[in-house]
């Protein structure tokens, strides 16, 4: 598992500098079956990443090993205070 965090943590880091502004409140937290999952640190950081589902999806696949990626899930970040 911790294997899988770092990778994770990898991936978030290489994508971060391509994200952008729009896309700058988001956070790579998981990779399955294909699907990535950010997490969003406020409603409207996750509203506007879900608008741009299929922007942010060209922007994962710019990654070498995230290229099979076929779907993106943005979801809020519930435990933010």
């Amino acid at each position: 598992m911790l294997t899988k965090a770092k990778e994770h943590n990898h991936f978030d880091a290489q994508l971060q500098p391509l994200l952008g502004v729009q896309f700058k409140d988001i956070h790579l937290c998981l990779i399955e079956n294909n699907v990535a999952t950010f997490i969003a640190s406020n409603s409207s950081a996750a509203f506007r990443a879900n608008k741009q589902r299929s922007k942010l999806l060209g922007i994962v696949k710019q990654i070498d090993k995230l290229s099979t990626i076929e779907k993106v899930v943005v979801k809020l970040n519930k435990n933010q205070t």
